[in-house]
């Protein structure tokens, strides 16, 4: 993943800032931030290559990440196929509203890539496996 790099951003969460519809997944496009953007817009301390990624608002007007979705993925393509590439875990609201109009949303991900030697010594699977390299254990 690289900043500016476009992901799709997966959620069950709000729709409007008062209504969460739970029944049906929705995505939008946002773009990564680099660590010095994600840093200057949310007051974060993040570094290049981190643990967390920050996508800054959305390429979709009136559509972001909101309250609820945390925990669902983001999605990059990679040579045509799509890749999980960062679990939503938190997102910063701007001058107290929760409205993506504004674009004044940011949304924090954690990458697992950069937990792939933990997650592959603690299940006992290898990367190539995790990765979808290869499909055997």
């Amino acid at each position: 993943m690289e900043a500016g790099q476009t992901m799709l951003s997966l959620g069950w969460g709000a729709t409007e800032s008062t209504k969460i519809d739970r029944t049906e997944l929705r995505g939008v496009l946002t773009t990564i931030g680099g660590a010095e953007q994600c840093n200057e817009q949310a007051g974060s301390d993040l570094t290049d290559g981190g643990s967390v990624v920050c996508a800054l608002g959305s390429e979709n007007k009136g559509k972001c990440i909101m309250g609820g979705d945390s925990g669902t993925g983001a999605v990059v393509n990679q040579n045509g196929v799509l890749m999980l590439a960062a679990i939503n875990s938190q997102v910063t609201v701007y001058n107290g509203t929760l409205d993506c109009s504004g674009g004044e949303l940011t949304a924090f991900y954690l990458r697992p890539a950069y937990f792939l030697d933990f997650i592959a010594s603690s299940t006992g699977l290898t990367q190539e496996y995790l990765t979808g390299a290869t499909d055997k254990l």
